[in-house]
């Protein structure tokens, strides 16, 4: 209201400010968005089957866009029907393939493949890319809330995807962790129990 009211009597410097203002704003909104929604993983707890091959075929269409964007290739394994919570399974495999999308250096096709293995008493998954990989001074803390790797300008984002998959994971009692290798891509596991 201020810069609407009395824009054109402000110097170049105060309309700067006010830009680094909104856009603190901004990402200080999305932050507090990021937050209630993670407090708010698993409360429904209701759980149903899913068939997964029909759940990536929907998450496909959901990232459309990115895929487009980067001519990205995104193979699924035969995946199975599970029980889980729909929404946070879904949340869970769109974050980690989106992220395999994003994070890919200038110039290289994103390729990422999707596969399942039966362990027994749960299923183990993995999601594995052709992206940037994580350095290993940075492996330590990339499931940790708020954890931004790279420069907000190099990659979008707030740094709490892989939070919000660590904790979708623990509500379906399983574990959650990673192989990588900086420039040679990363291979992401996590299991779901099958009770």
């Amino acid at each position: 209201m201020f810069r609407e009211d009395y824009g054109e009597k402000l110097g170049e410097d105060a309309h700067q400010y006010f830009d680094f203002i909104l856009g603190a704003t901004h990402r200080m909104k999305a932050l507090i968005q990021g937050l209630l929604n993670y407090s708010r993983l698993g409360k429904s707890r209701s759980a149903e089957i899913l068939n997964l091959n029909e759940m990536l075929a929907e998450i496909k269409e959901n990232l459309a866009a990115a895929i487009s964007s980067k001519n990205a290739v995104v193979e699924v394994g035969k995946l199975p029907s599970i029980n889980c919570m729909k929404t946070e399974t879904m949340q869970l495999f769109q974050n980690l393939i989106n992220n395999a999308i994003k994070y890919t250096a200038p110039g290289v096709v994103p390729t990422i493949t999707v596969n399942a293995e039966d362990r027994g008493d749960a299923w183990e998954f993995c999601i594995a890319d052709n992206g940037i990989g994580i350095p290993d001074t940075q492996q330590d803390k990339i499931f940790n809330m708020f954890s931004r790797l790279h420069a907000e300008g190099d990659y979008e984002g707030q740094g709490i995807g892989l939070a919000f998959c660590k904790k979708i994971v623990e509500l379906h009692g399983g574990k959650i962790w990673f192989e990588s290798e900086p420039g040679n891509g990363s291979r992401f596991y996590f299991t779901i129990s099958k009770d």
